[in-house]
């Protein structure tokens, strides 16, 4: 049977956000106590996962959710910058504001044309972190906390191949604090689920 390799990709928990701004890239937006409670019912949820290392983009909100993981885990975080948040012209924007767009922001010219990081891009950073680790950690589980856009682009690269089938949103996007589990053995994708802790 073939050695397989586990990689949880988890979305930051919730986050101060006293504005209602897009938070992107911007420093600041701490997590929030449920936020924190959150992160404490990660921990636990993995610590019979025999988590072997764990990765955070280096945002405040993802480096605080890994920290709470990695208390109860007693690991170390190390930080990635594949793993970030999206490169976004909207960020600092009100959330009703983009809301009342009504499609995918990458369809959007604001998005597009003003510089935003691309579907492709995303992916391709995203992969080449996941890559890295199955590669140097075989056999071992990991997790990663990251933010929603970068995870859910990876998932749809690497289900569906086809990332213009993200702007269709055939998944359940990953909440705040949500866990995509990918599984694979040698360098193929063989199993993912979407995991409620």
């Amino acid at each position: 049977m073939p050695i397989e390799t586990t990689v949880y990709l988890v979305r930051h928990c919730e986050y101060e956000d006293t504005e209602g701004i897009i938070p992107g890239r911007l420093p600041g937006f701490p997590l929030s106590s449920n936020g924190r409670k959150c992160a404490k019912d990660l921990g636990h949820y993995f610590k019979d996962k025999n988590i072997n290392h764990l990765y955070t983009s280096p945002i405040t909100r993802t480096k605080e959710t890994a920290a709470i993981i990695a208390k109860t885990l007693k690991l170390q975080p190390r930080v990635s910058p594949l793993a970030i948040e999206i490169k976004s012209t909207l960020e600092g924007q009100s959330r009703e504001k983009i809301n009342a767009l009504a499609q995918v922001i990458y369809l959007h010219p604001d998005y597009f044309g003003g510089g935003g990081e691309t579907m492709t891009a995303i992916f391709k950073r995203m992969h080449r972190l996941i890559t890295h680790l199955r590669s140097q950690f075989t056999g071992k589980n990991i997790v990663v906390v990251s933010h929603g856009d970068p995870i859910m682009l990876l998932l749809y690269g690497l289900v569906d191949g086809d990332l213009e089938k993200y702007v269709q949103r055939r998944y359940p996007y990953v909440p705040m604090g949500g866990i995509i589990k990918l599984v694979f053995a040698k360098e193929k994708l063989t199993d993912w689920q979407q995991l409620n802790y």
